[in-house]
């Protein structure tokens, strides 16, 4: 599966927006950051899944994100401009298929609740021995809920499965937003 990125920079401690924008019929993949268009690829074979056809949150085939996420949020559709603004500015939940908050977690099990009506739970995998890895106080855009520490190589596995709805043709025309905070991100 092709890799696509952006070399837009996120400044250490600083929370930045982040949308990605999947326009499969178009081949066009579109990078935002604080709702102001970054990049955009041409991309001839889209396909947001790895080869289990599992979404995974905050890793790639070989490297781990390195920094903090919150609010992070699938939308099964192409959203606009103007409706990246309300998503920067408020909550937006139209046809909001998977939401990330991180303030609902399964601790014993491992479980990050999706706050969407449809369910999509995901796994934590290499979760730290200590209760405190997970959520924390985030300040300014939120009063709990982050993930992915710095030192820890964490990520979200959502599996396949009947029920989740995040997967397949649902991702040809979709929107990926999260508030992301690290010293250096490639989108």
């Amino acid at each position: 599966m092709p890799s696509y990125q952006s070399t837009a920079t996120i400044s250490n401690d600083e929370w930045s927006h982040i949308a990605i924008v999947v326009d499969k019929p178009n081949q066009a993949i579109r990078f935002y950051k604080n709702n102001e268009l970054i990049k955009l690829i041409n991309a001839s074979d889209l396909n947001v899944l790895n080869a289990k056809n599992e979404l995974i949150v905050g890793k790639t085939n070989t490297e781990f994100f390195n920094g903090v996420l919150d609010d992070v949020r699938v939308y099964d559709r192409i959203i606009t401009p103007d409706e990246l603004h309300s998503i920067y500015n408020n909550k937006f939940s139209k046809n909001l298929v998977l939401h990330y908050d991180f303030e609902k977690y399964d601790y014993e099990n491992d479980v990050v609740s999706d706050e969407s009506l449809y369910g999509n739970h995901g796994f934590l995998v290499n979760k730290e021995t200590e209760r405190a890895d997970f959520t924390n106080d985030i300040g300014k855009y939120a009063t709990s809920g982050t993930a992915f520490k710095a030192e820890v190589d964490q990520f979200i596995r959502i599996p396949t499965s009947t029920t989740n709805y995040v997967q397949g043709e649902n991702l040809n025309n979709c929107t990926m937003t999260a508030w992301v905070k690290t010293s250096k991100l490639q989108s």
